[in-house]
């Protein structure tokens, strides 16, 4: 996930008893995101390691806490952004 709008997305679009983790690609603590029904209303809980659930029935709440737990970055595996910078002139360069 790169933006907000695209967070907001993902969870408007959870079915009920779903279940998703953010971020998924990092190996910090895991973020565990349930859609639940309480008291006949939708909403979510957020779950973290060492800390008590979080509870709210607005997207926009819980995406704030989700991004205050694990703000949003532009993450780039290094091994990805290696380049190697060699020109060859011809088939055999002595």
């Amino acid at each position: 996930m790169r933006n907000r709008a695209e967070l907001v997305e993902k969870l408007e679009h959870m079915h009920y008893n779903q279940t998703i983790t953010f971020p998924a690609a990092r190996s910090n603590f895991q973020v565990h995101i349930h859609r639940r029904i309480r008291n006949g209303e939708l909403m979510w809980l957020v779950e973290v390691k060492d800390k008590e659930v979080y509870r709210s029935a607005s997207v926009q709440q819980t995406v704030d806490y989700l991004l205050q737990l694990r703000p949003l970055t532009d993450y780039v595996n290094p091994m990805n952004r290696f380049v190697e910078e060699v020109q060859f002139d011809g088939i055999y360069n002595c």
